[in-house]
């Protein structure tokens, strides 16, 4: 189980010992709690698929340079192929630092 699943159902359980026993105000708190825990989901699943686009270039660019250099040599009409790799390879970097931005916790 992974830290944001298992504090989403501490959270959970907890609210519901909130509501049985009355702790309104307690209830309250865990409520702000679980709408941040939502935001950390929402974030992490942003991450997720900022990951997964920057691996779909990278696989994308290692197909076209494997591609290009499956007889050992490169020729010039295989530039262009070459120069998509590049590009390719330029998203991902992107990507990956979009996922670290989104990834980044400041200090309070």
């Amino acid at each position: 189980m992974s830290p944001t699943t298992e504090l989403i159902a501490s959270l959970a359980r907890f609210s519901g010992r909130c509501r049985d026993r009355g702790w309104f105000g307690a209830l309250f708190h865990v409520g702000v709690c679980q709408d941040i825990a939502a935001d950390v989901v929402a974030n992490q699943n942003a991450i997720r698929d900022t990951a997964y686009a920057a691996e779909t270039y990278d696989r994308e660019a290692l197909r076209l340079i494997d591609e290009v250099l499956a007889d050992g040599k490169v020729e010039q009409s295989e530039i262009a192929a070459l120069k998509k790799a590049r590009s390719l390879a330029a998203k991902s970097a992107e990507c990956d630092h979009d996922a670290s931005e989104l990834a980044t916790v400041e200090s309070a």
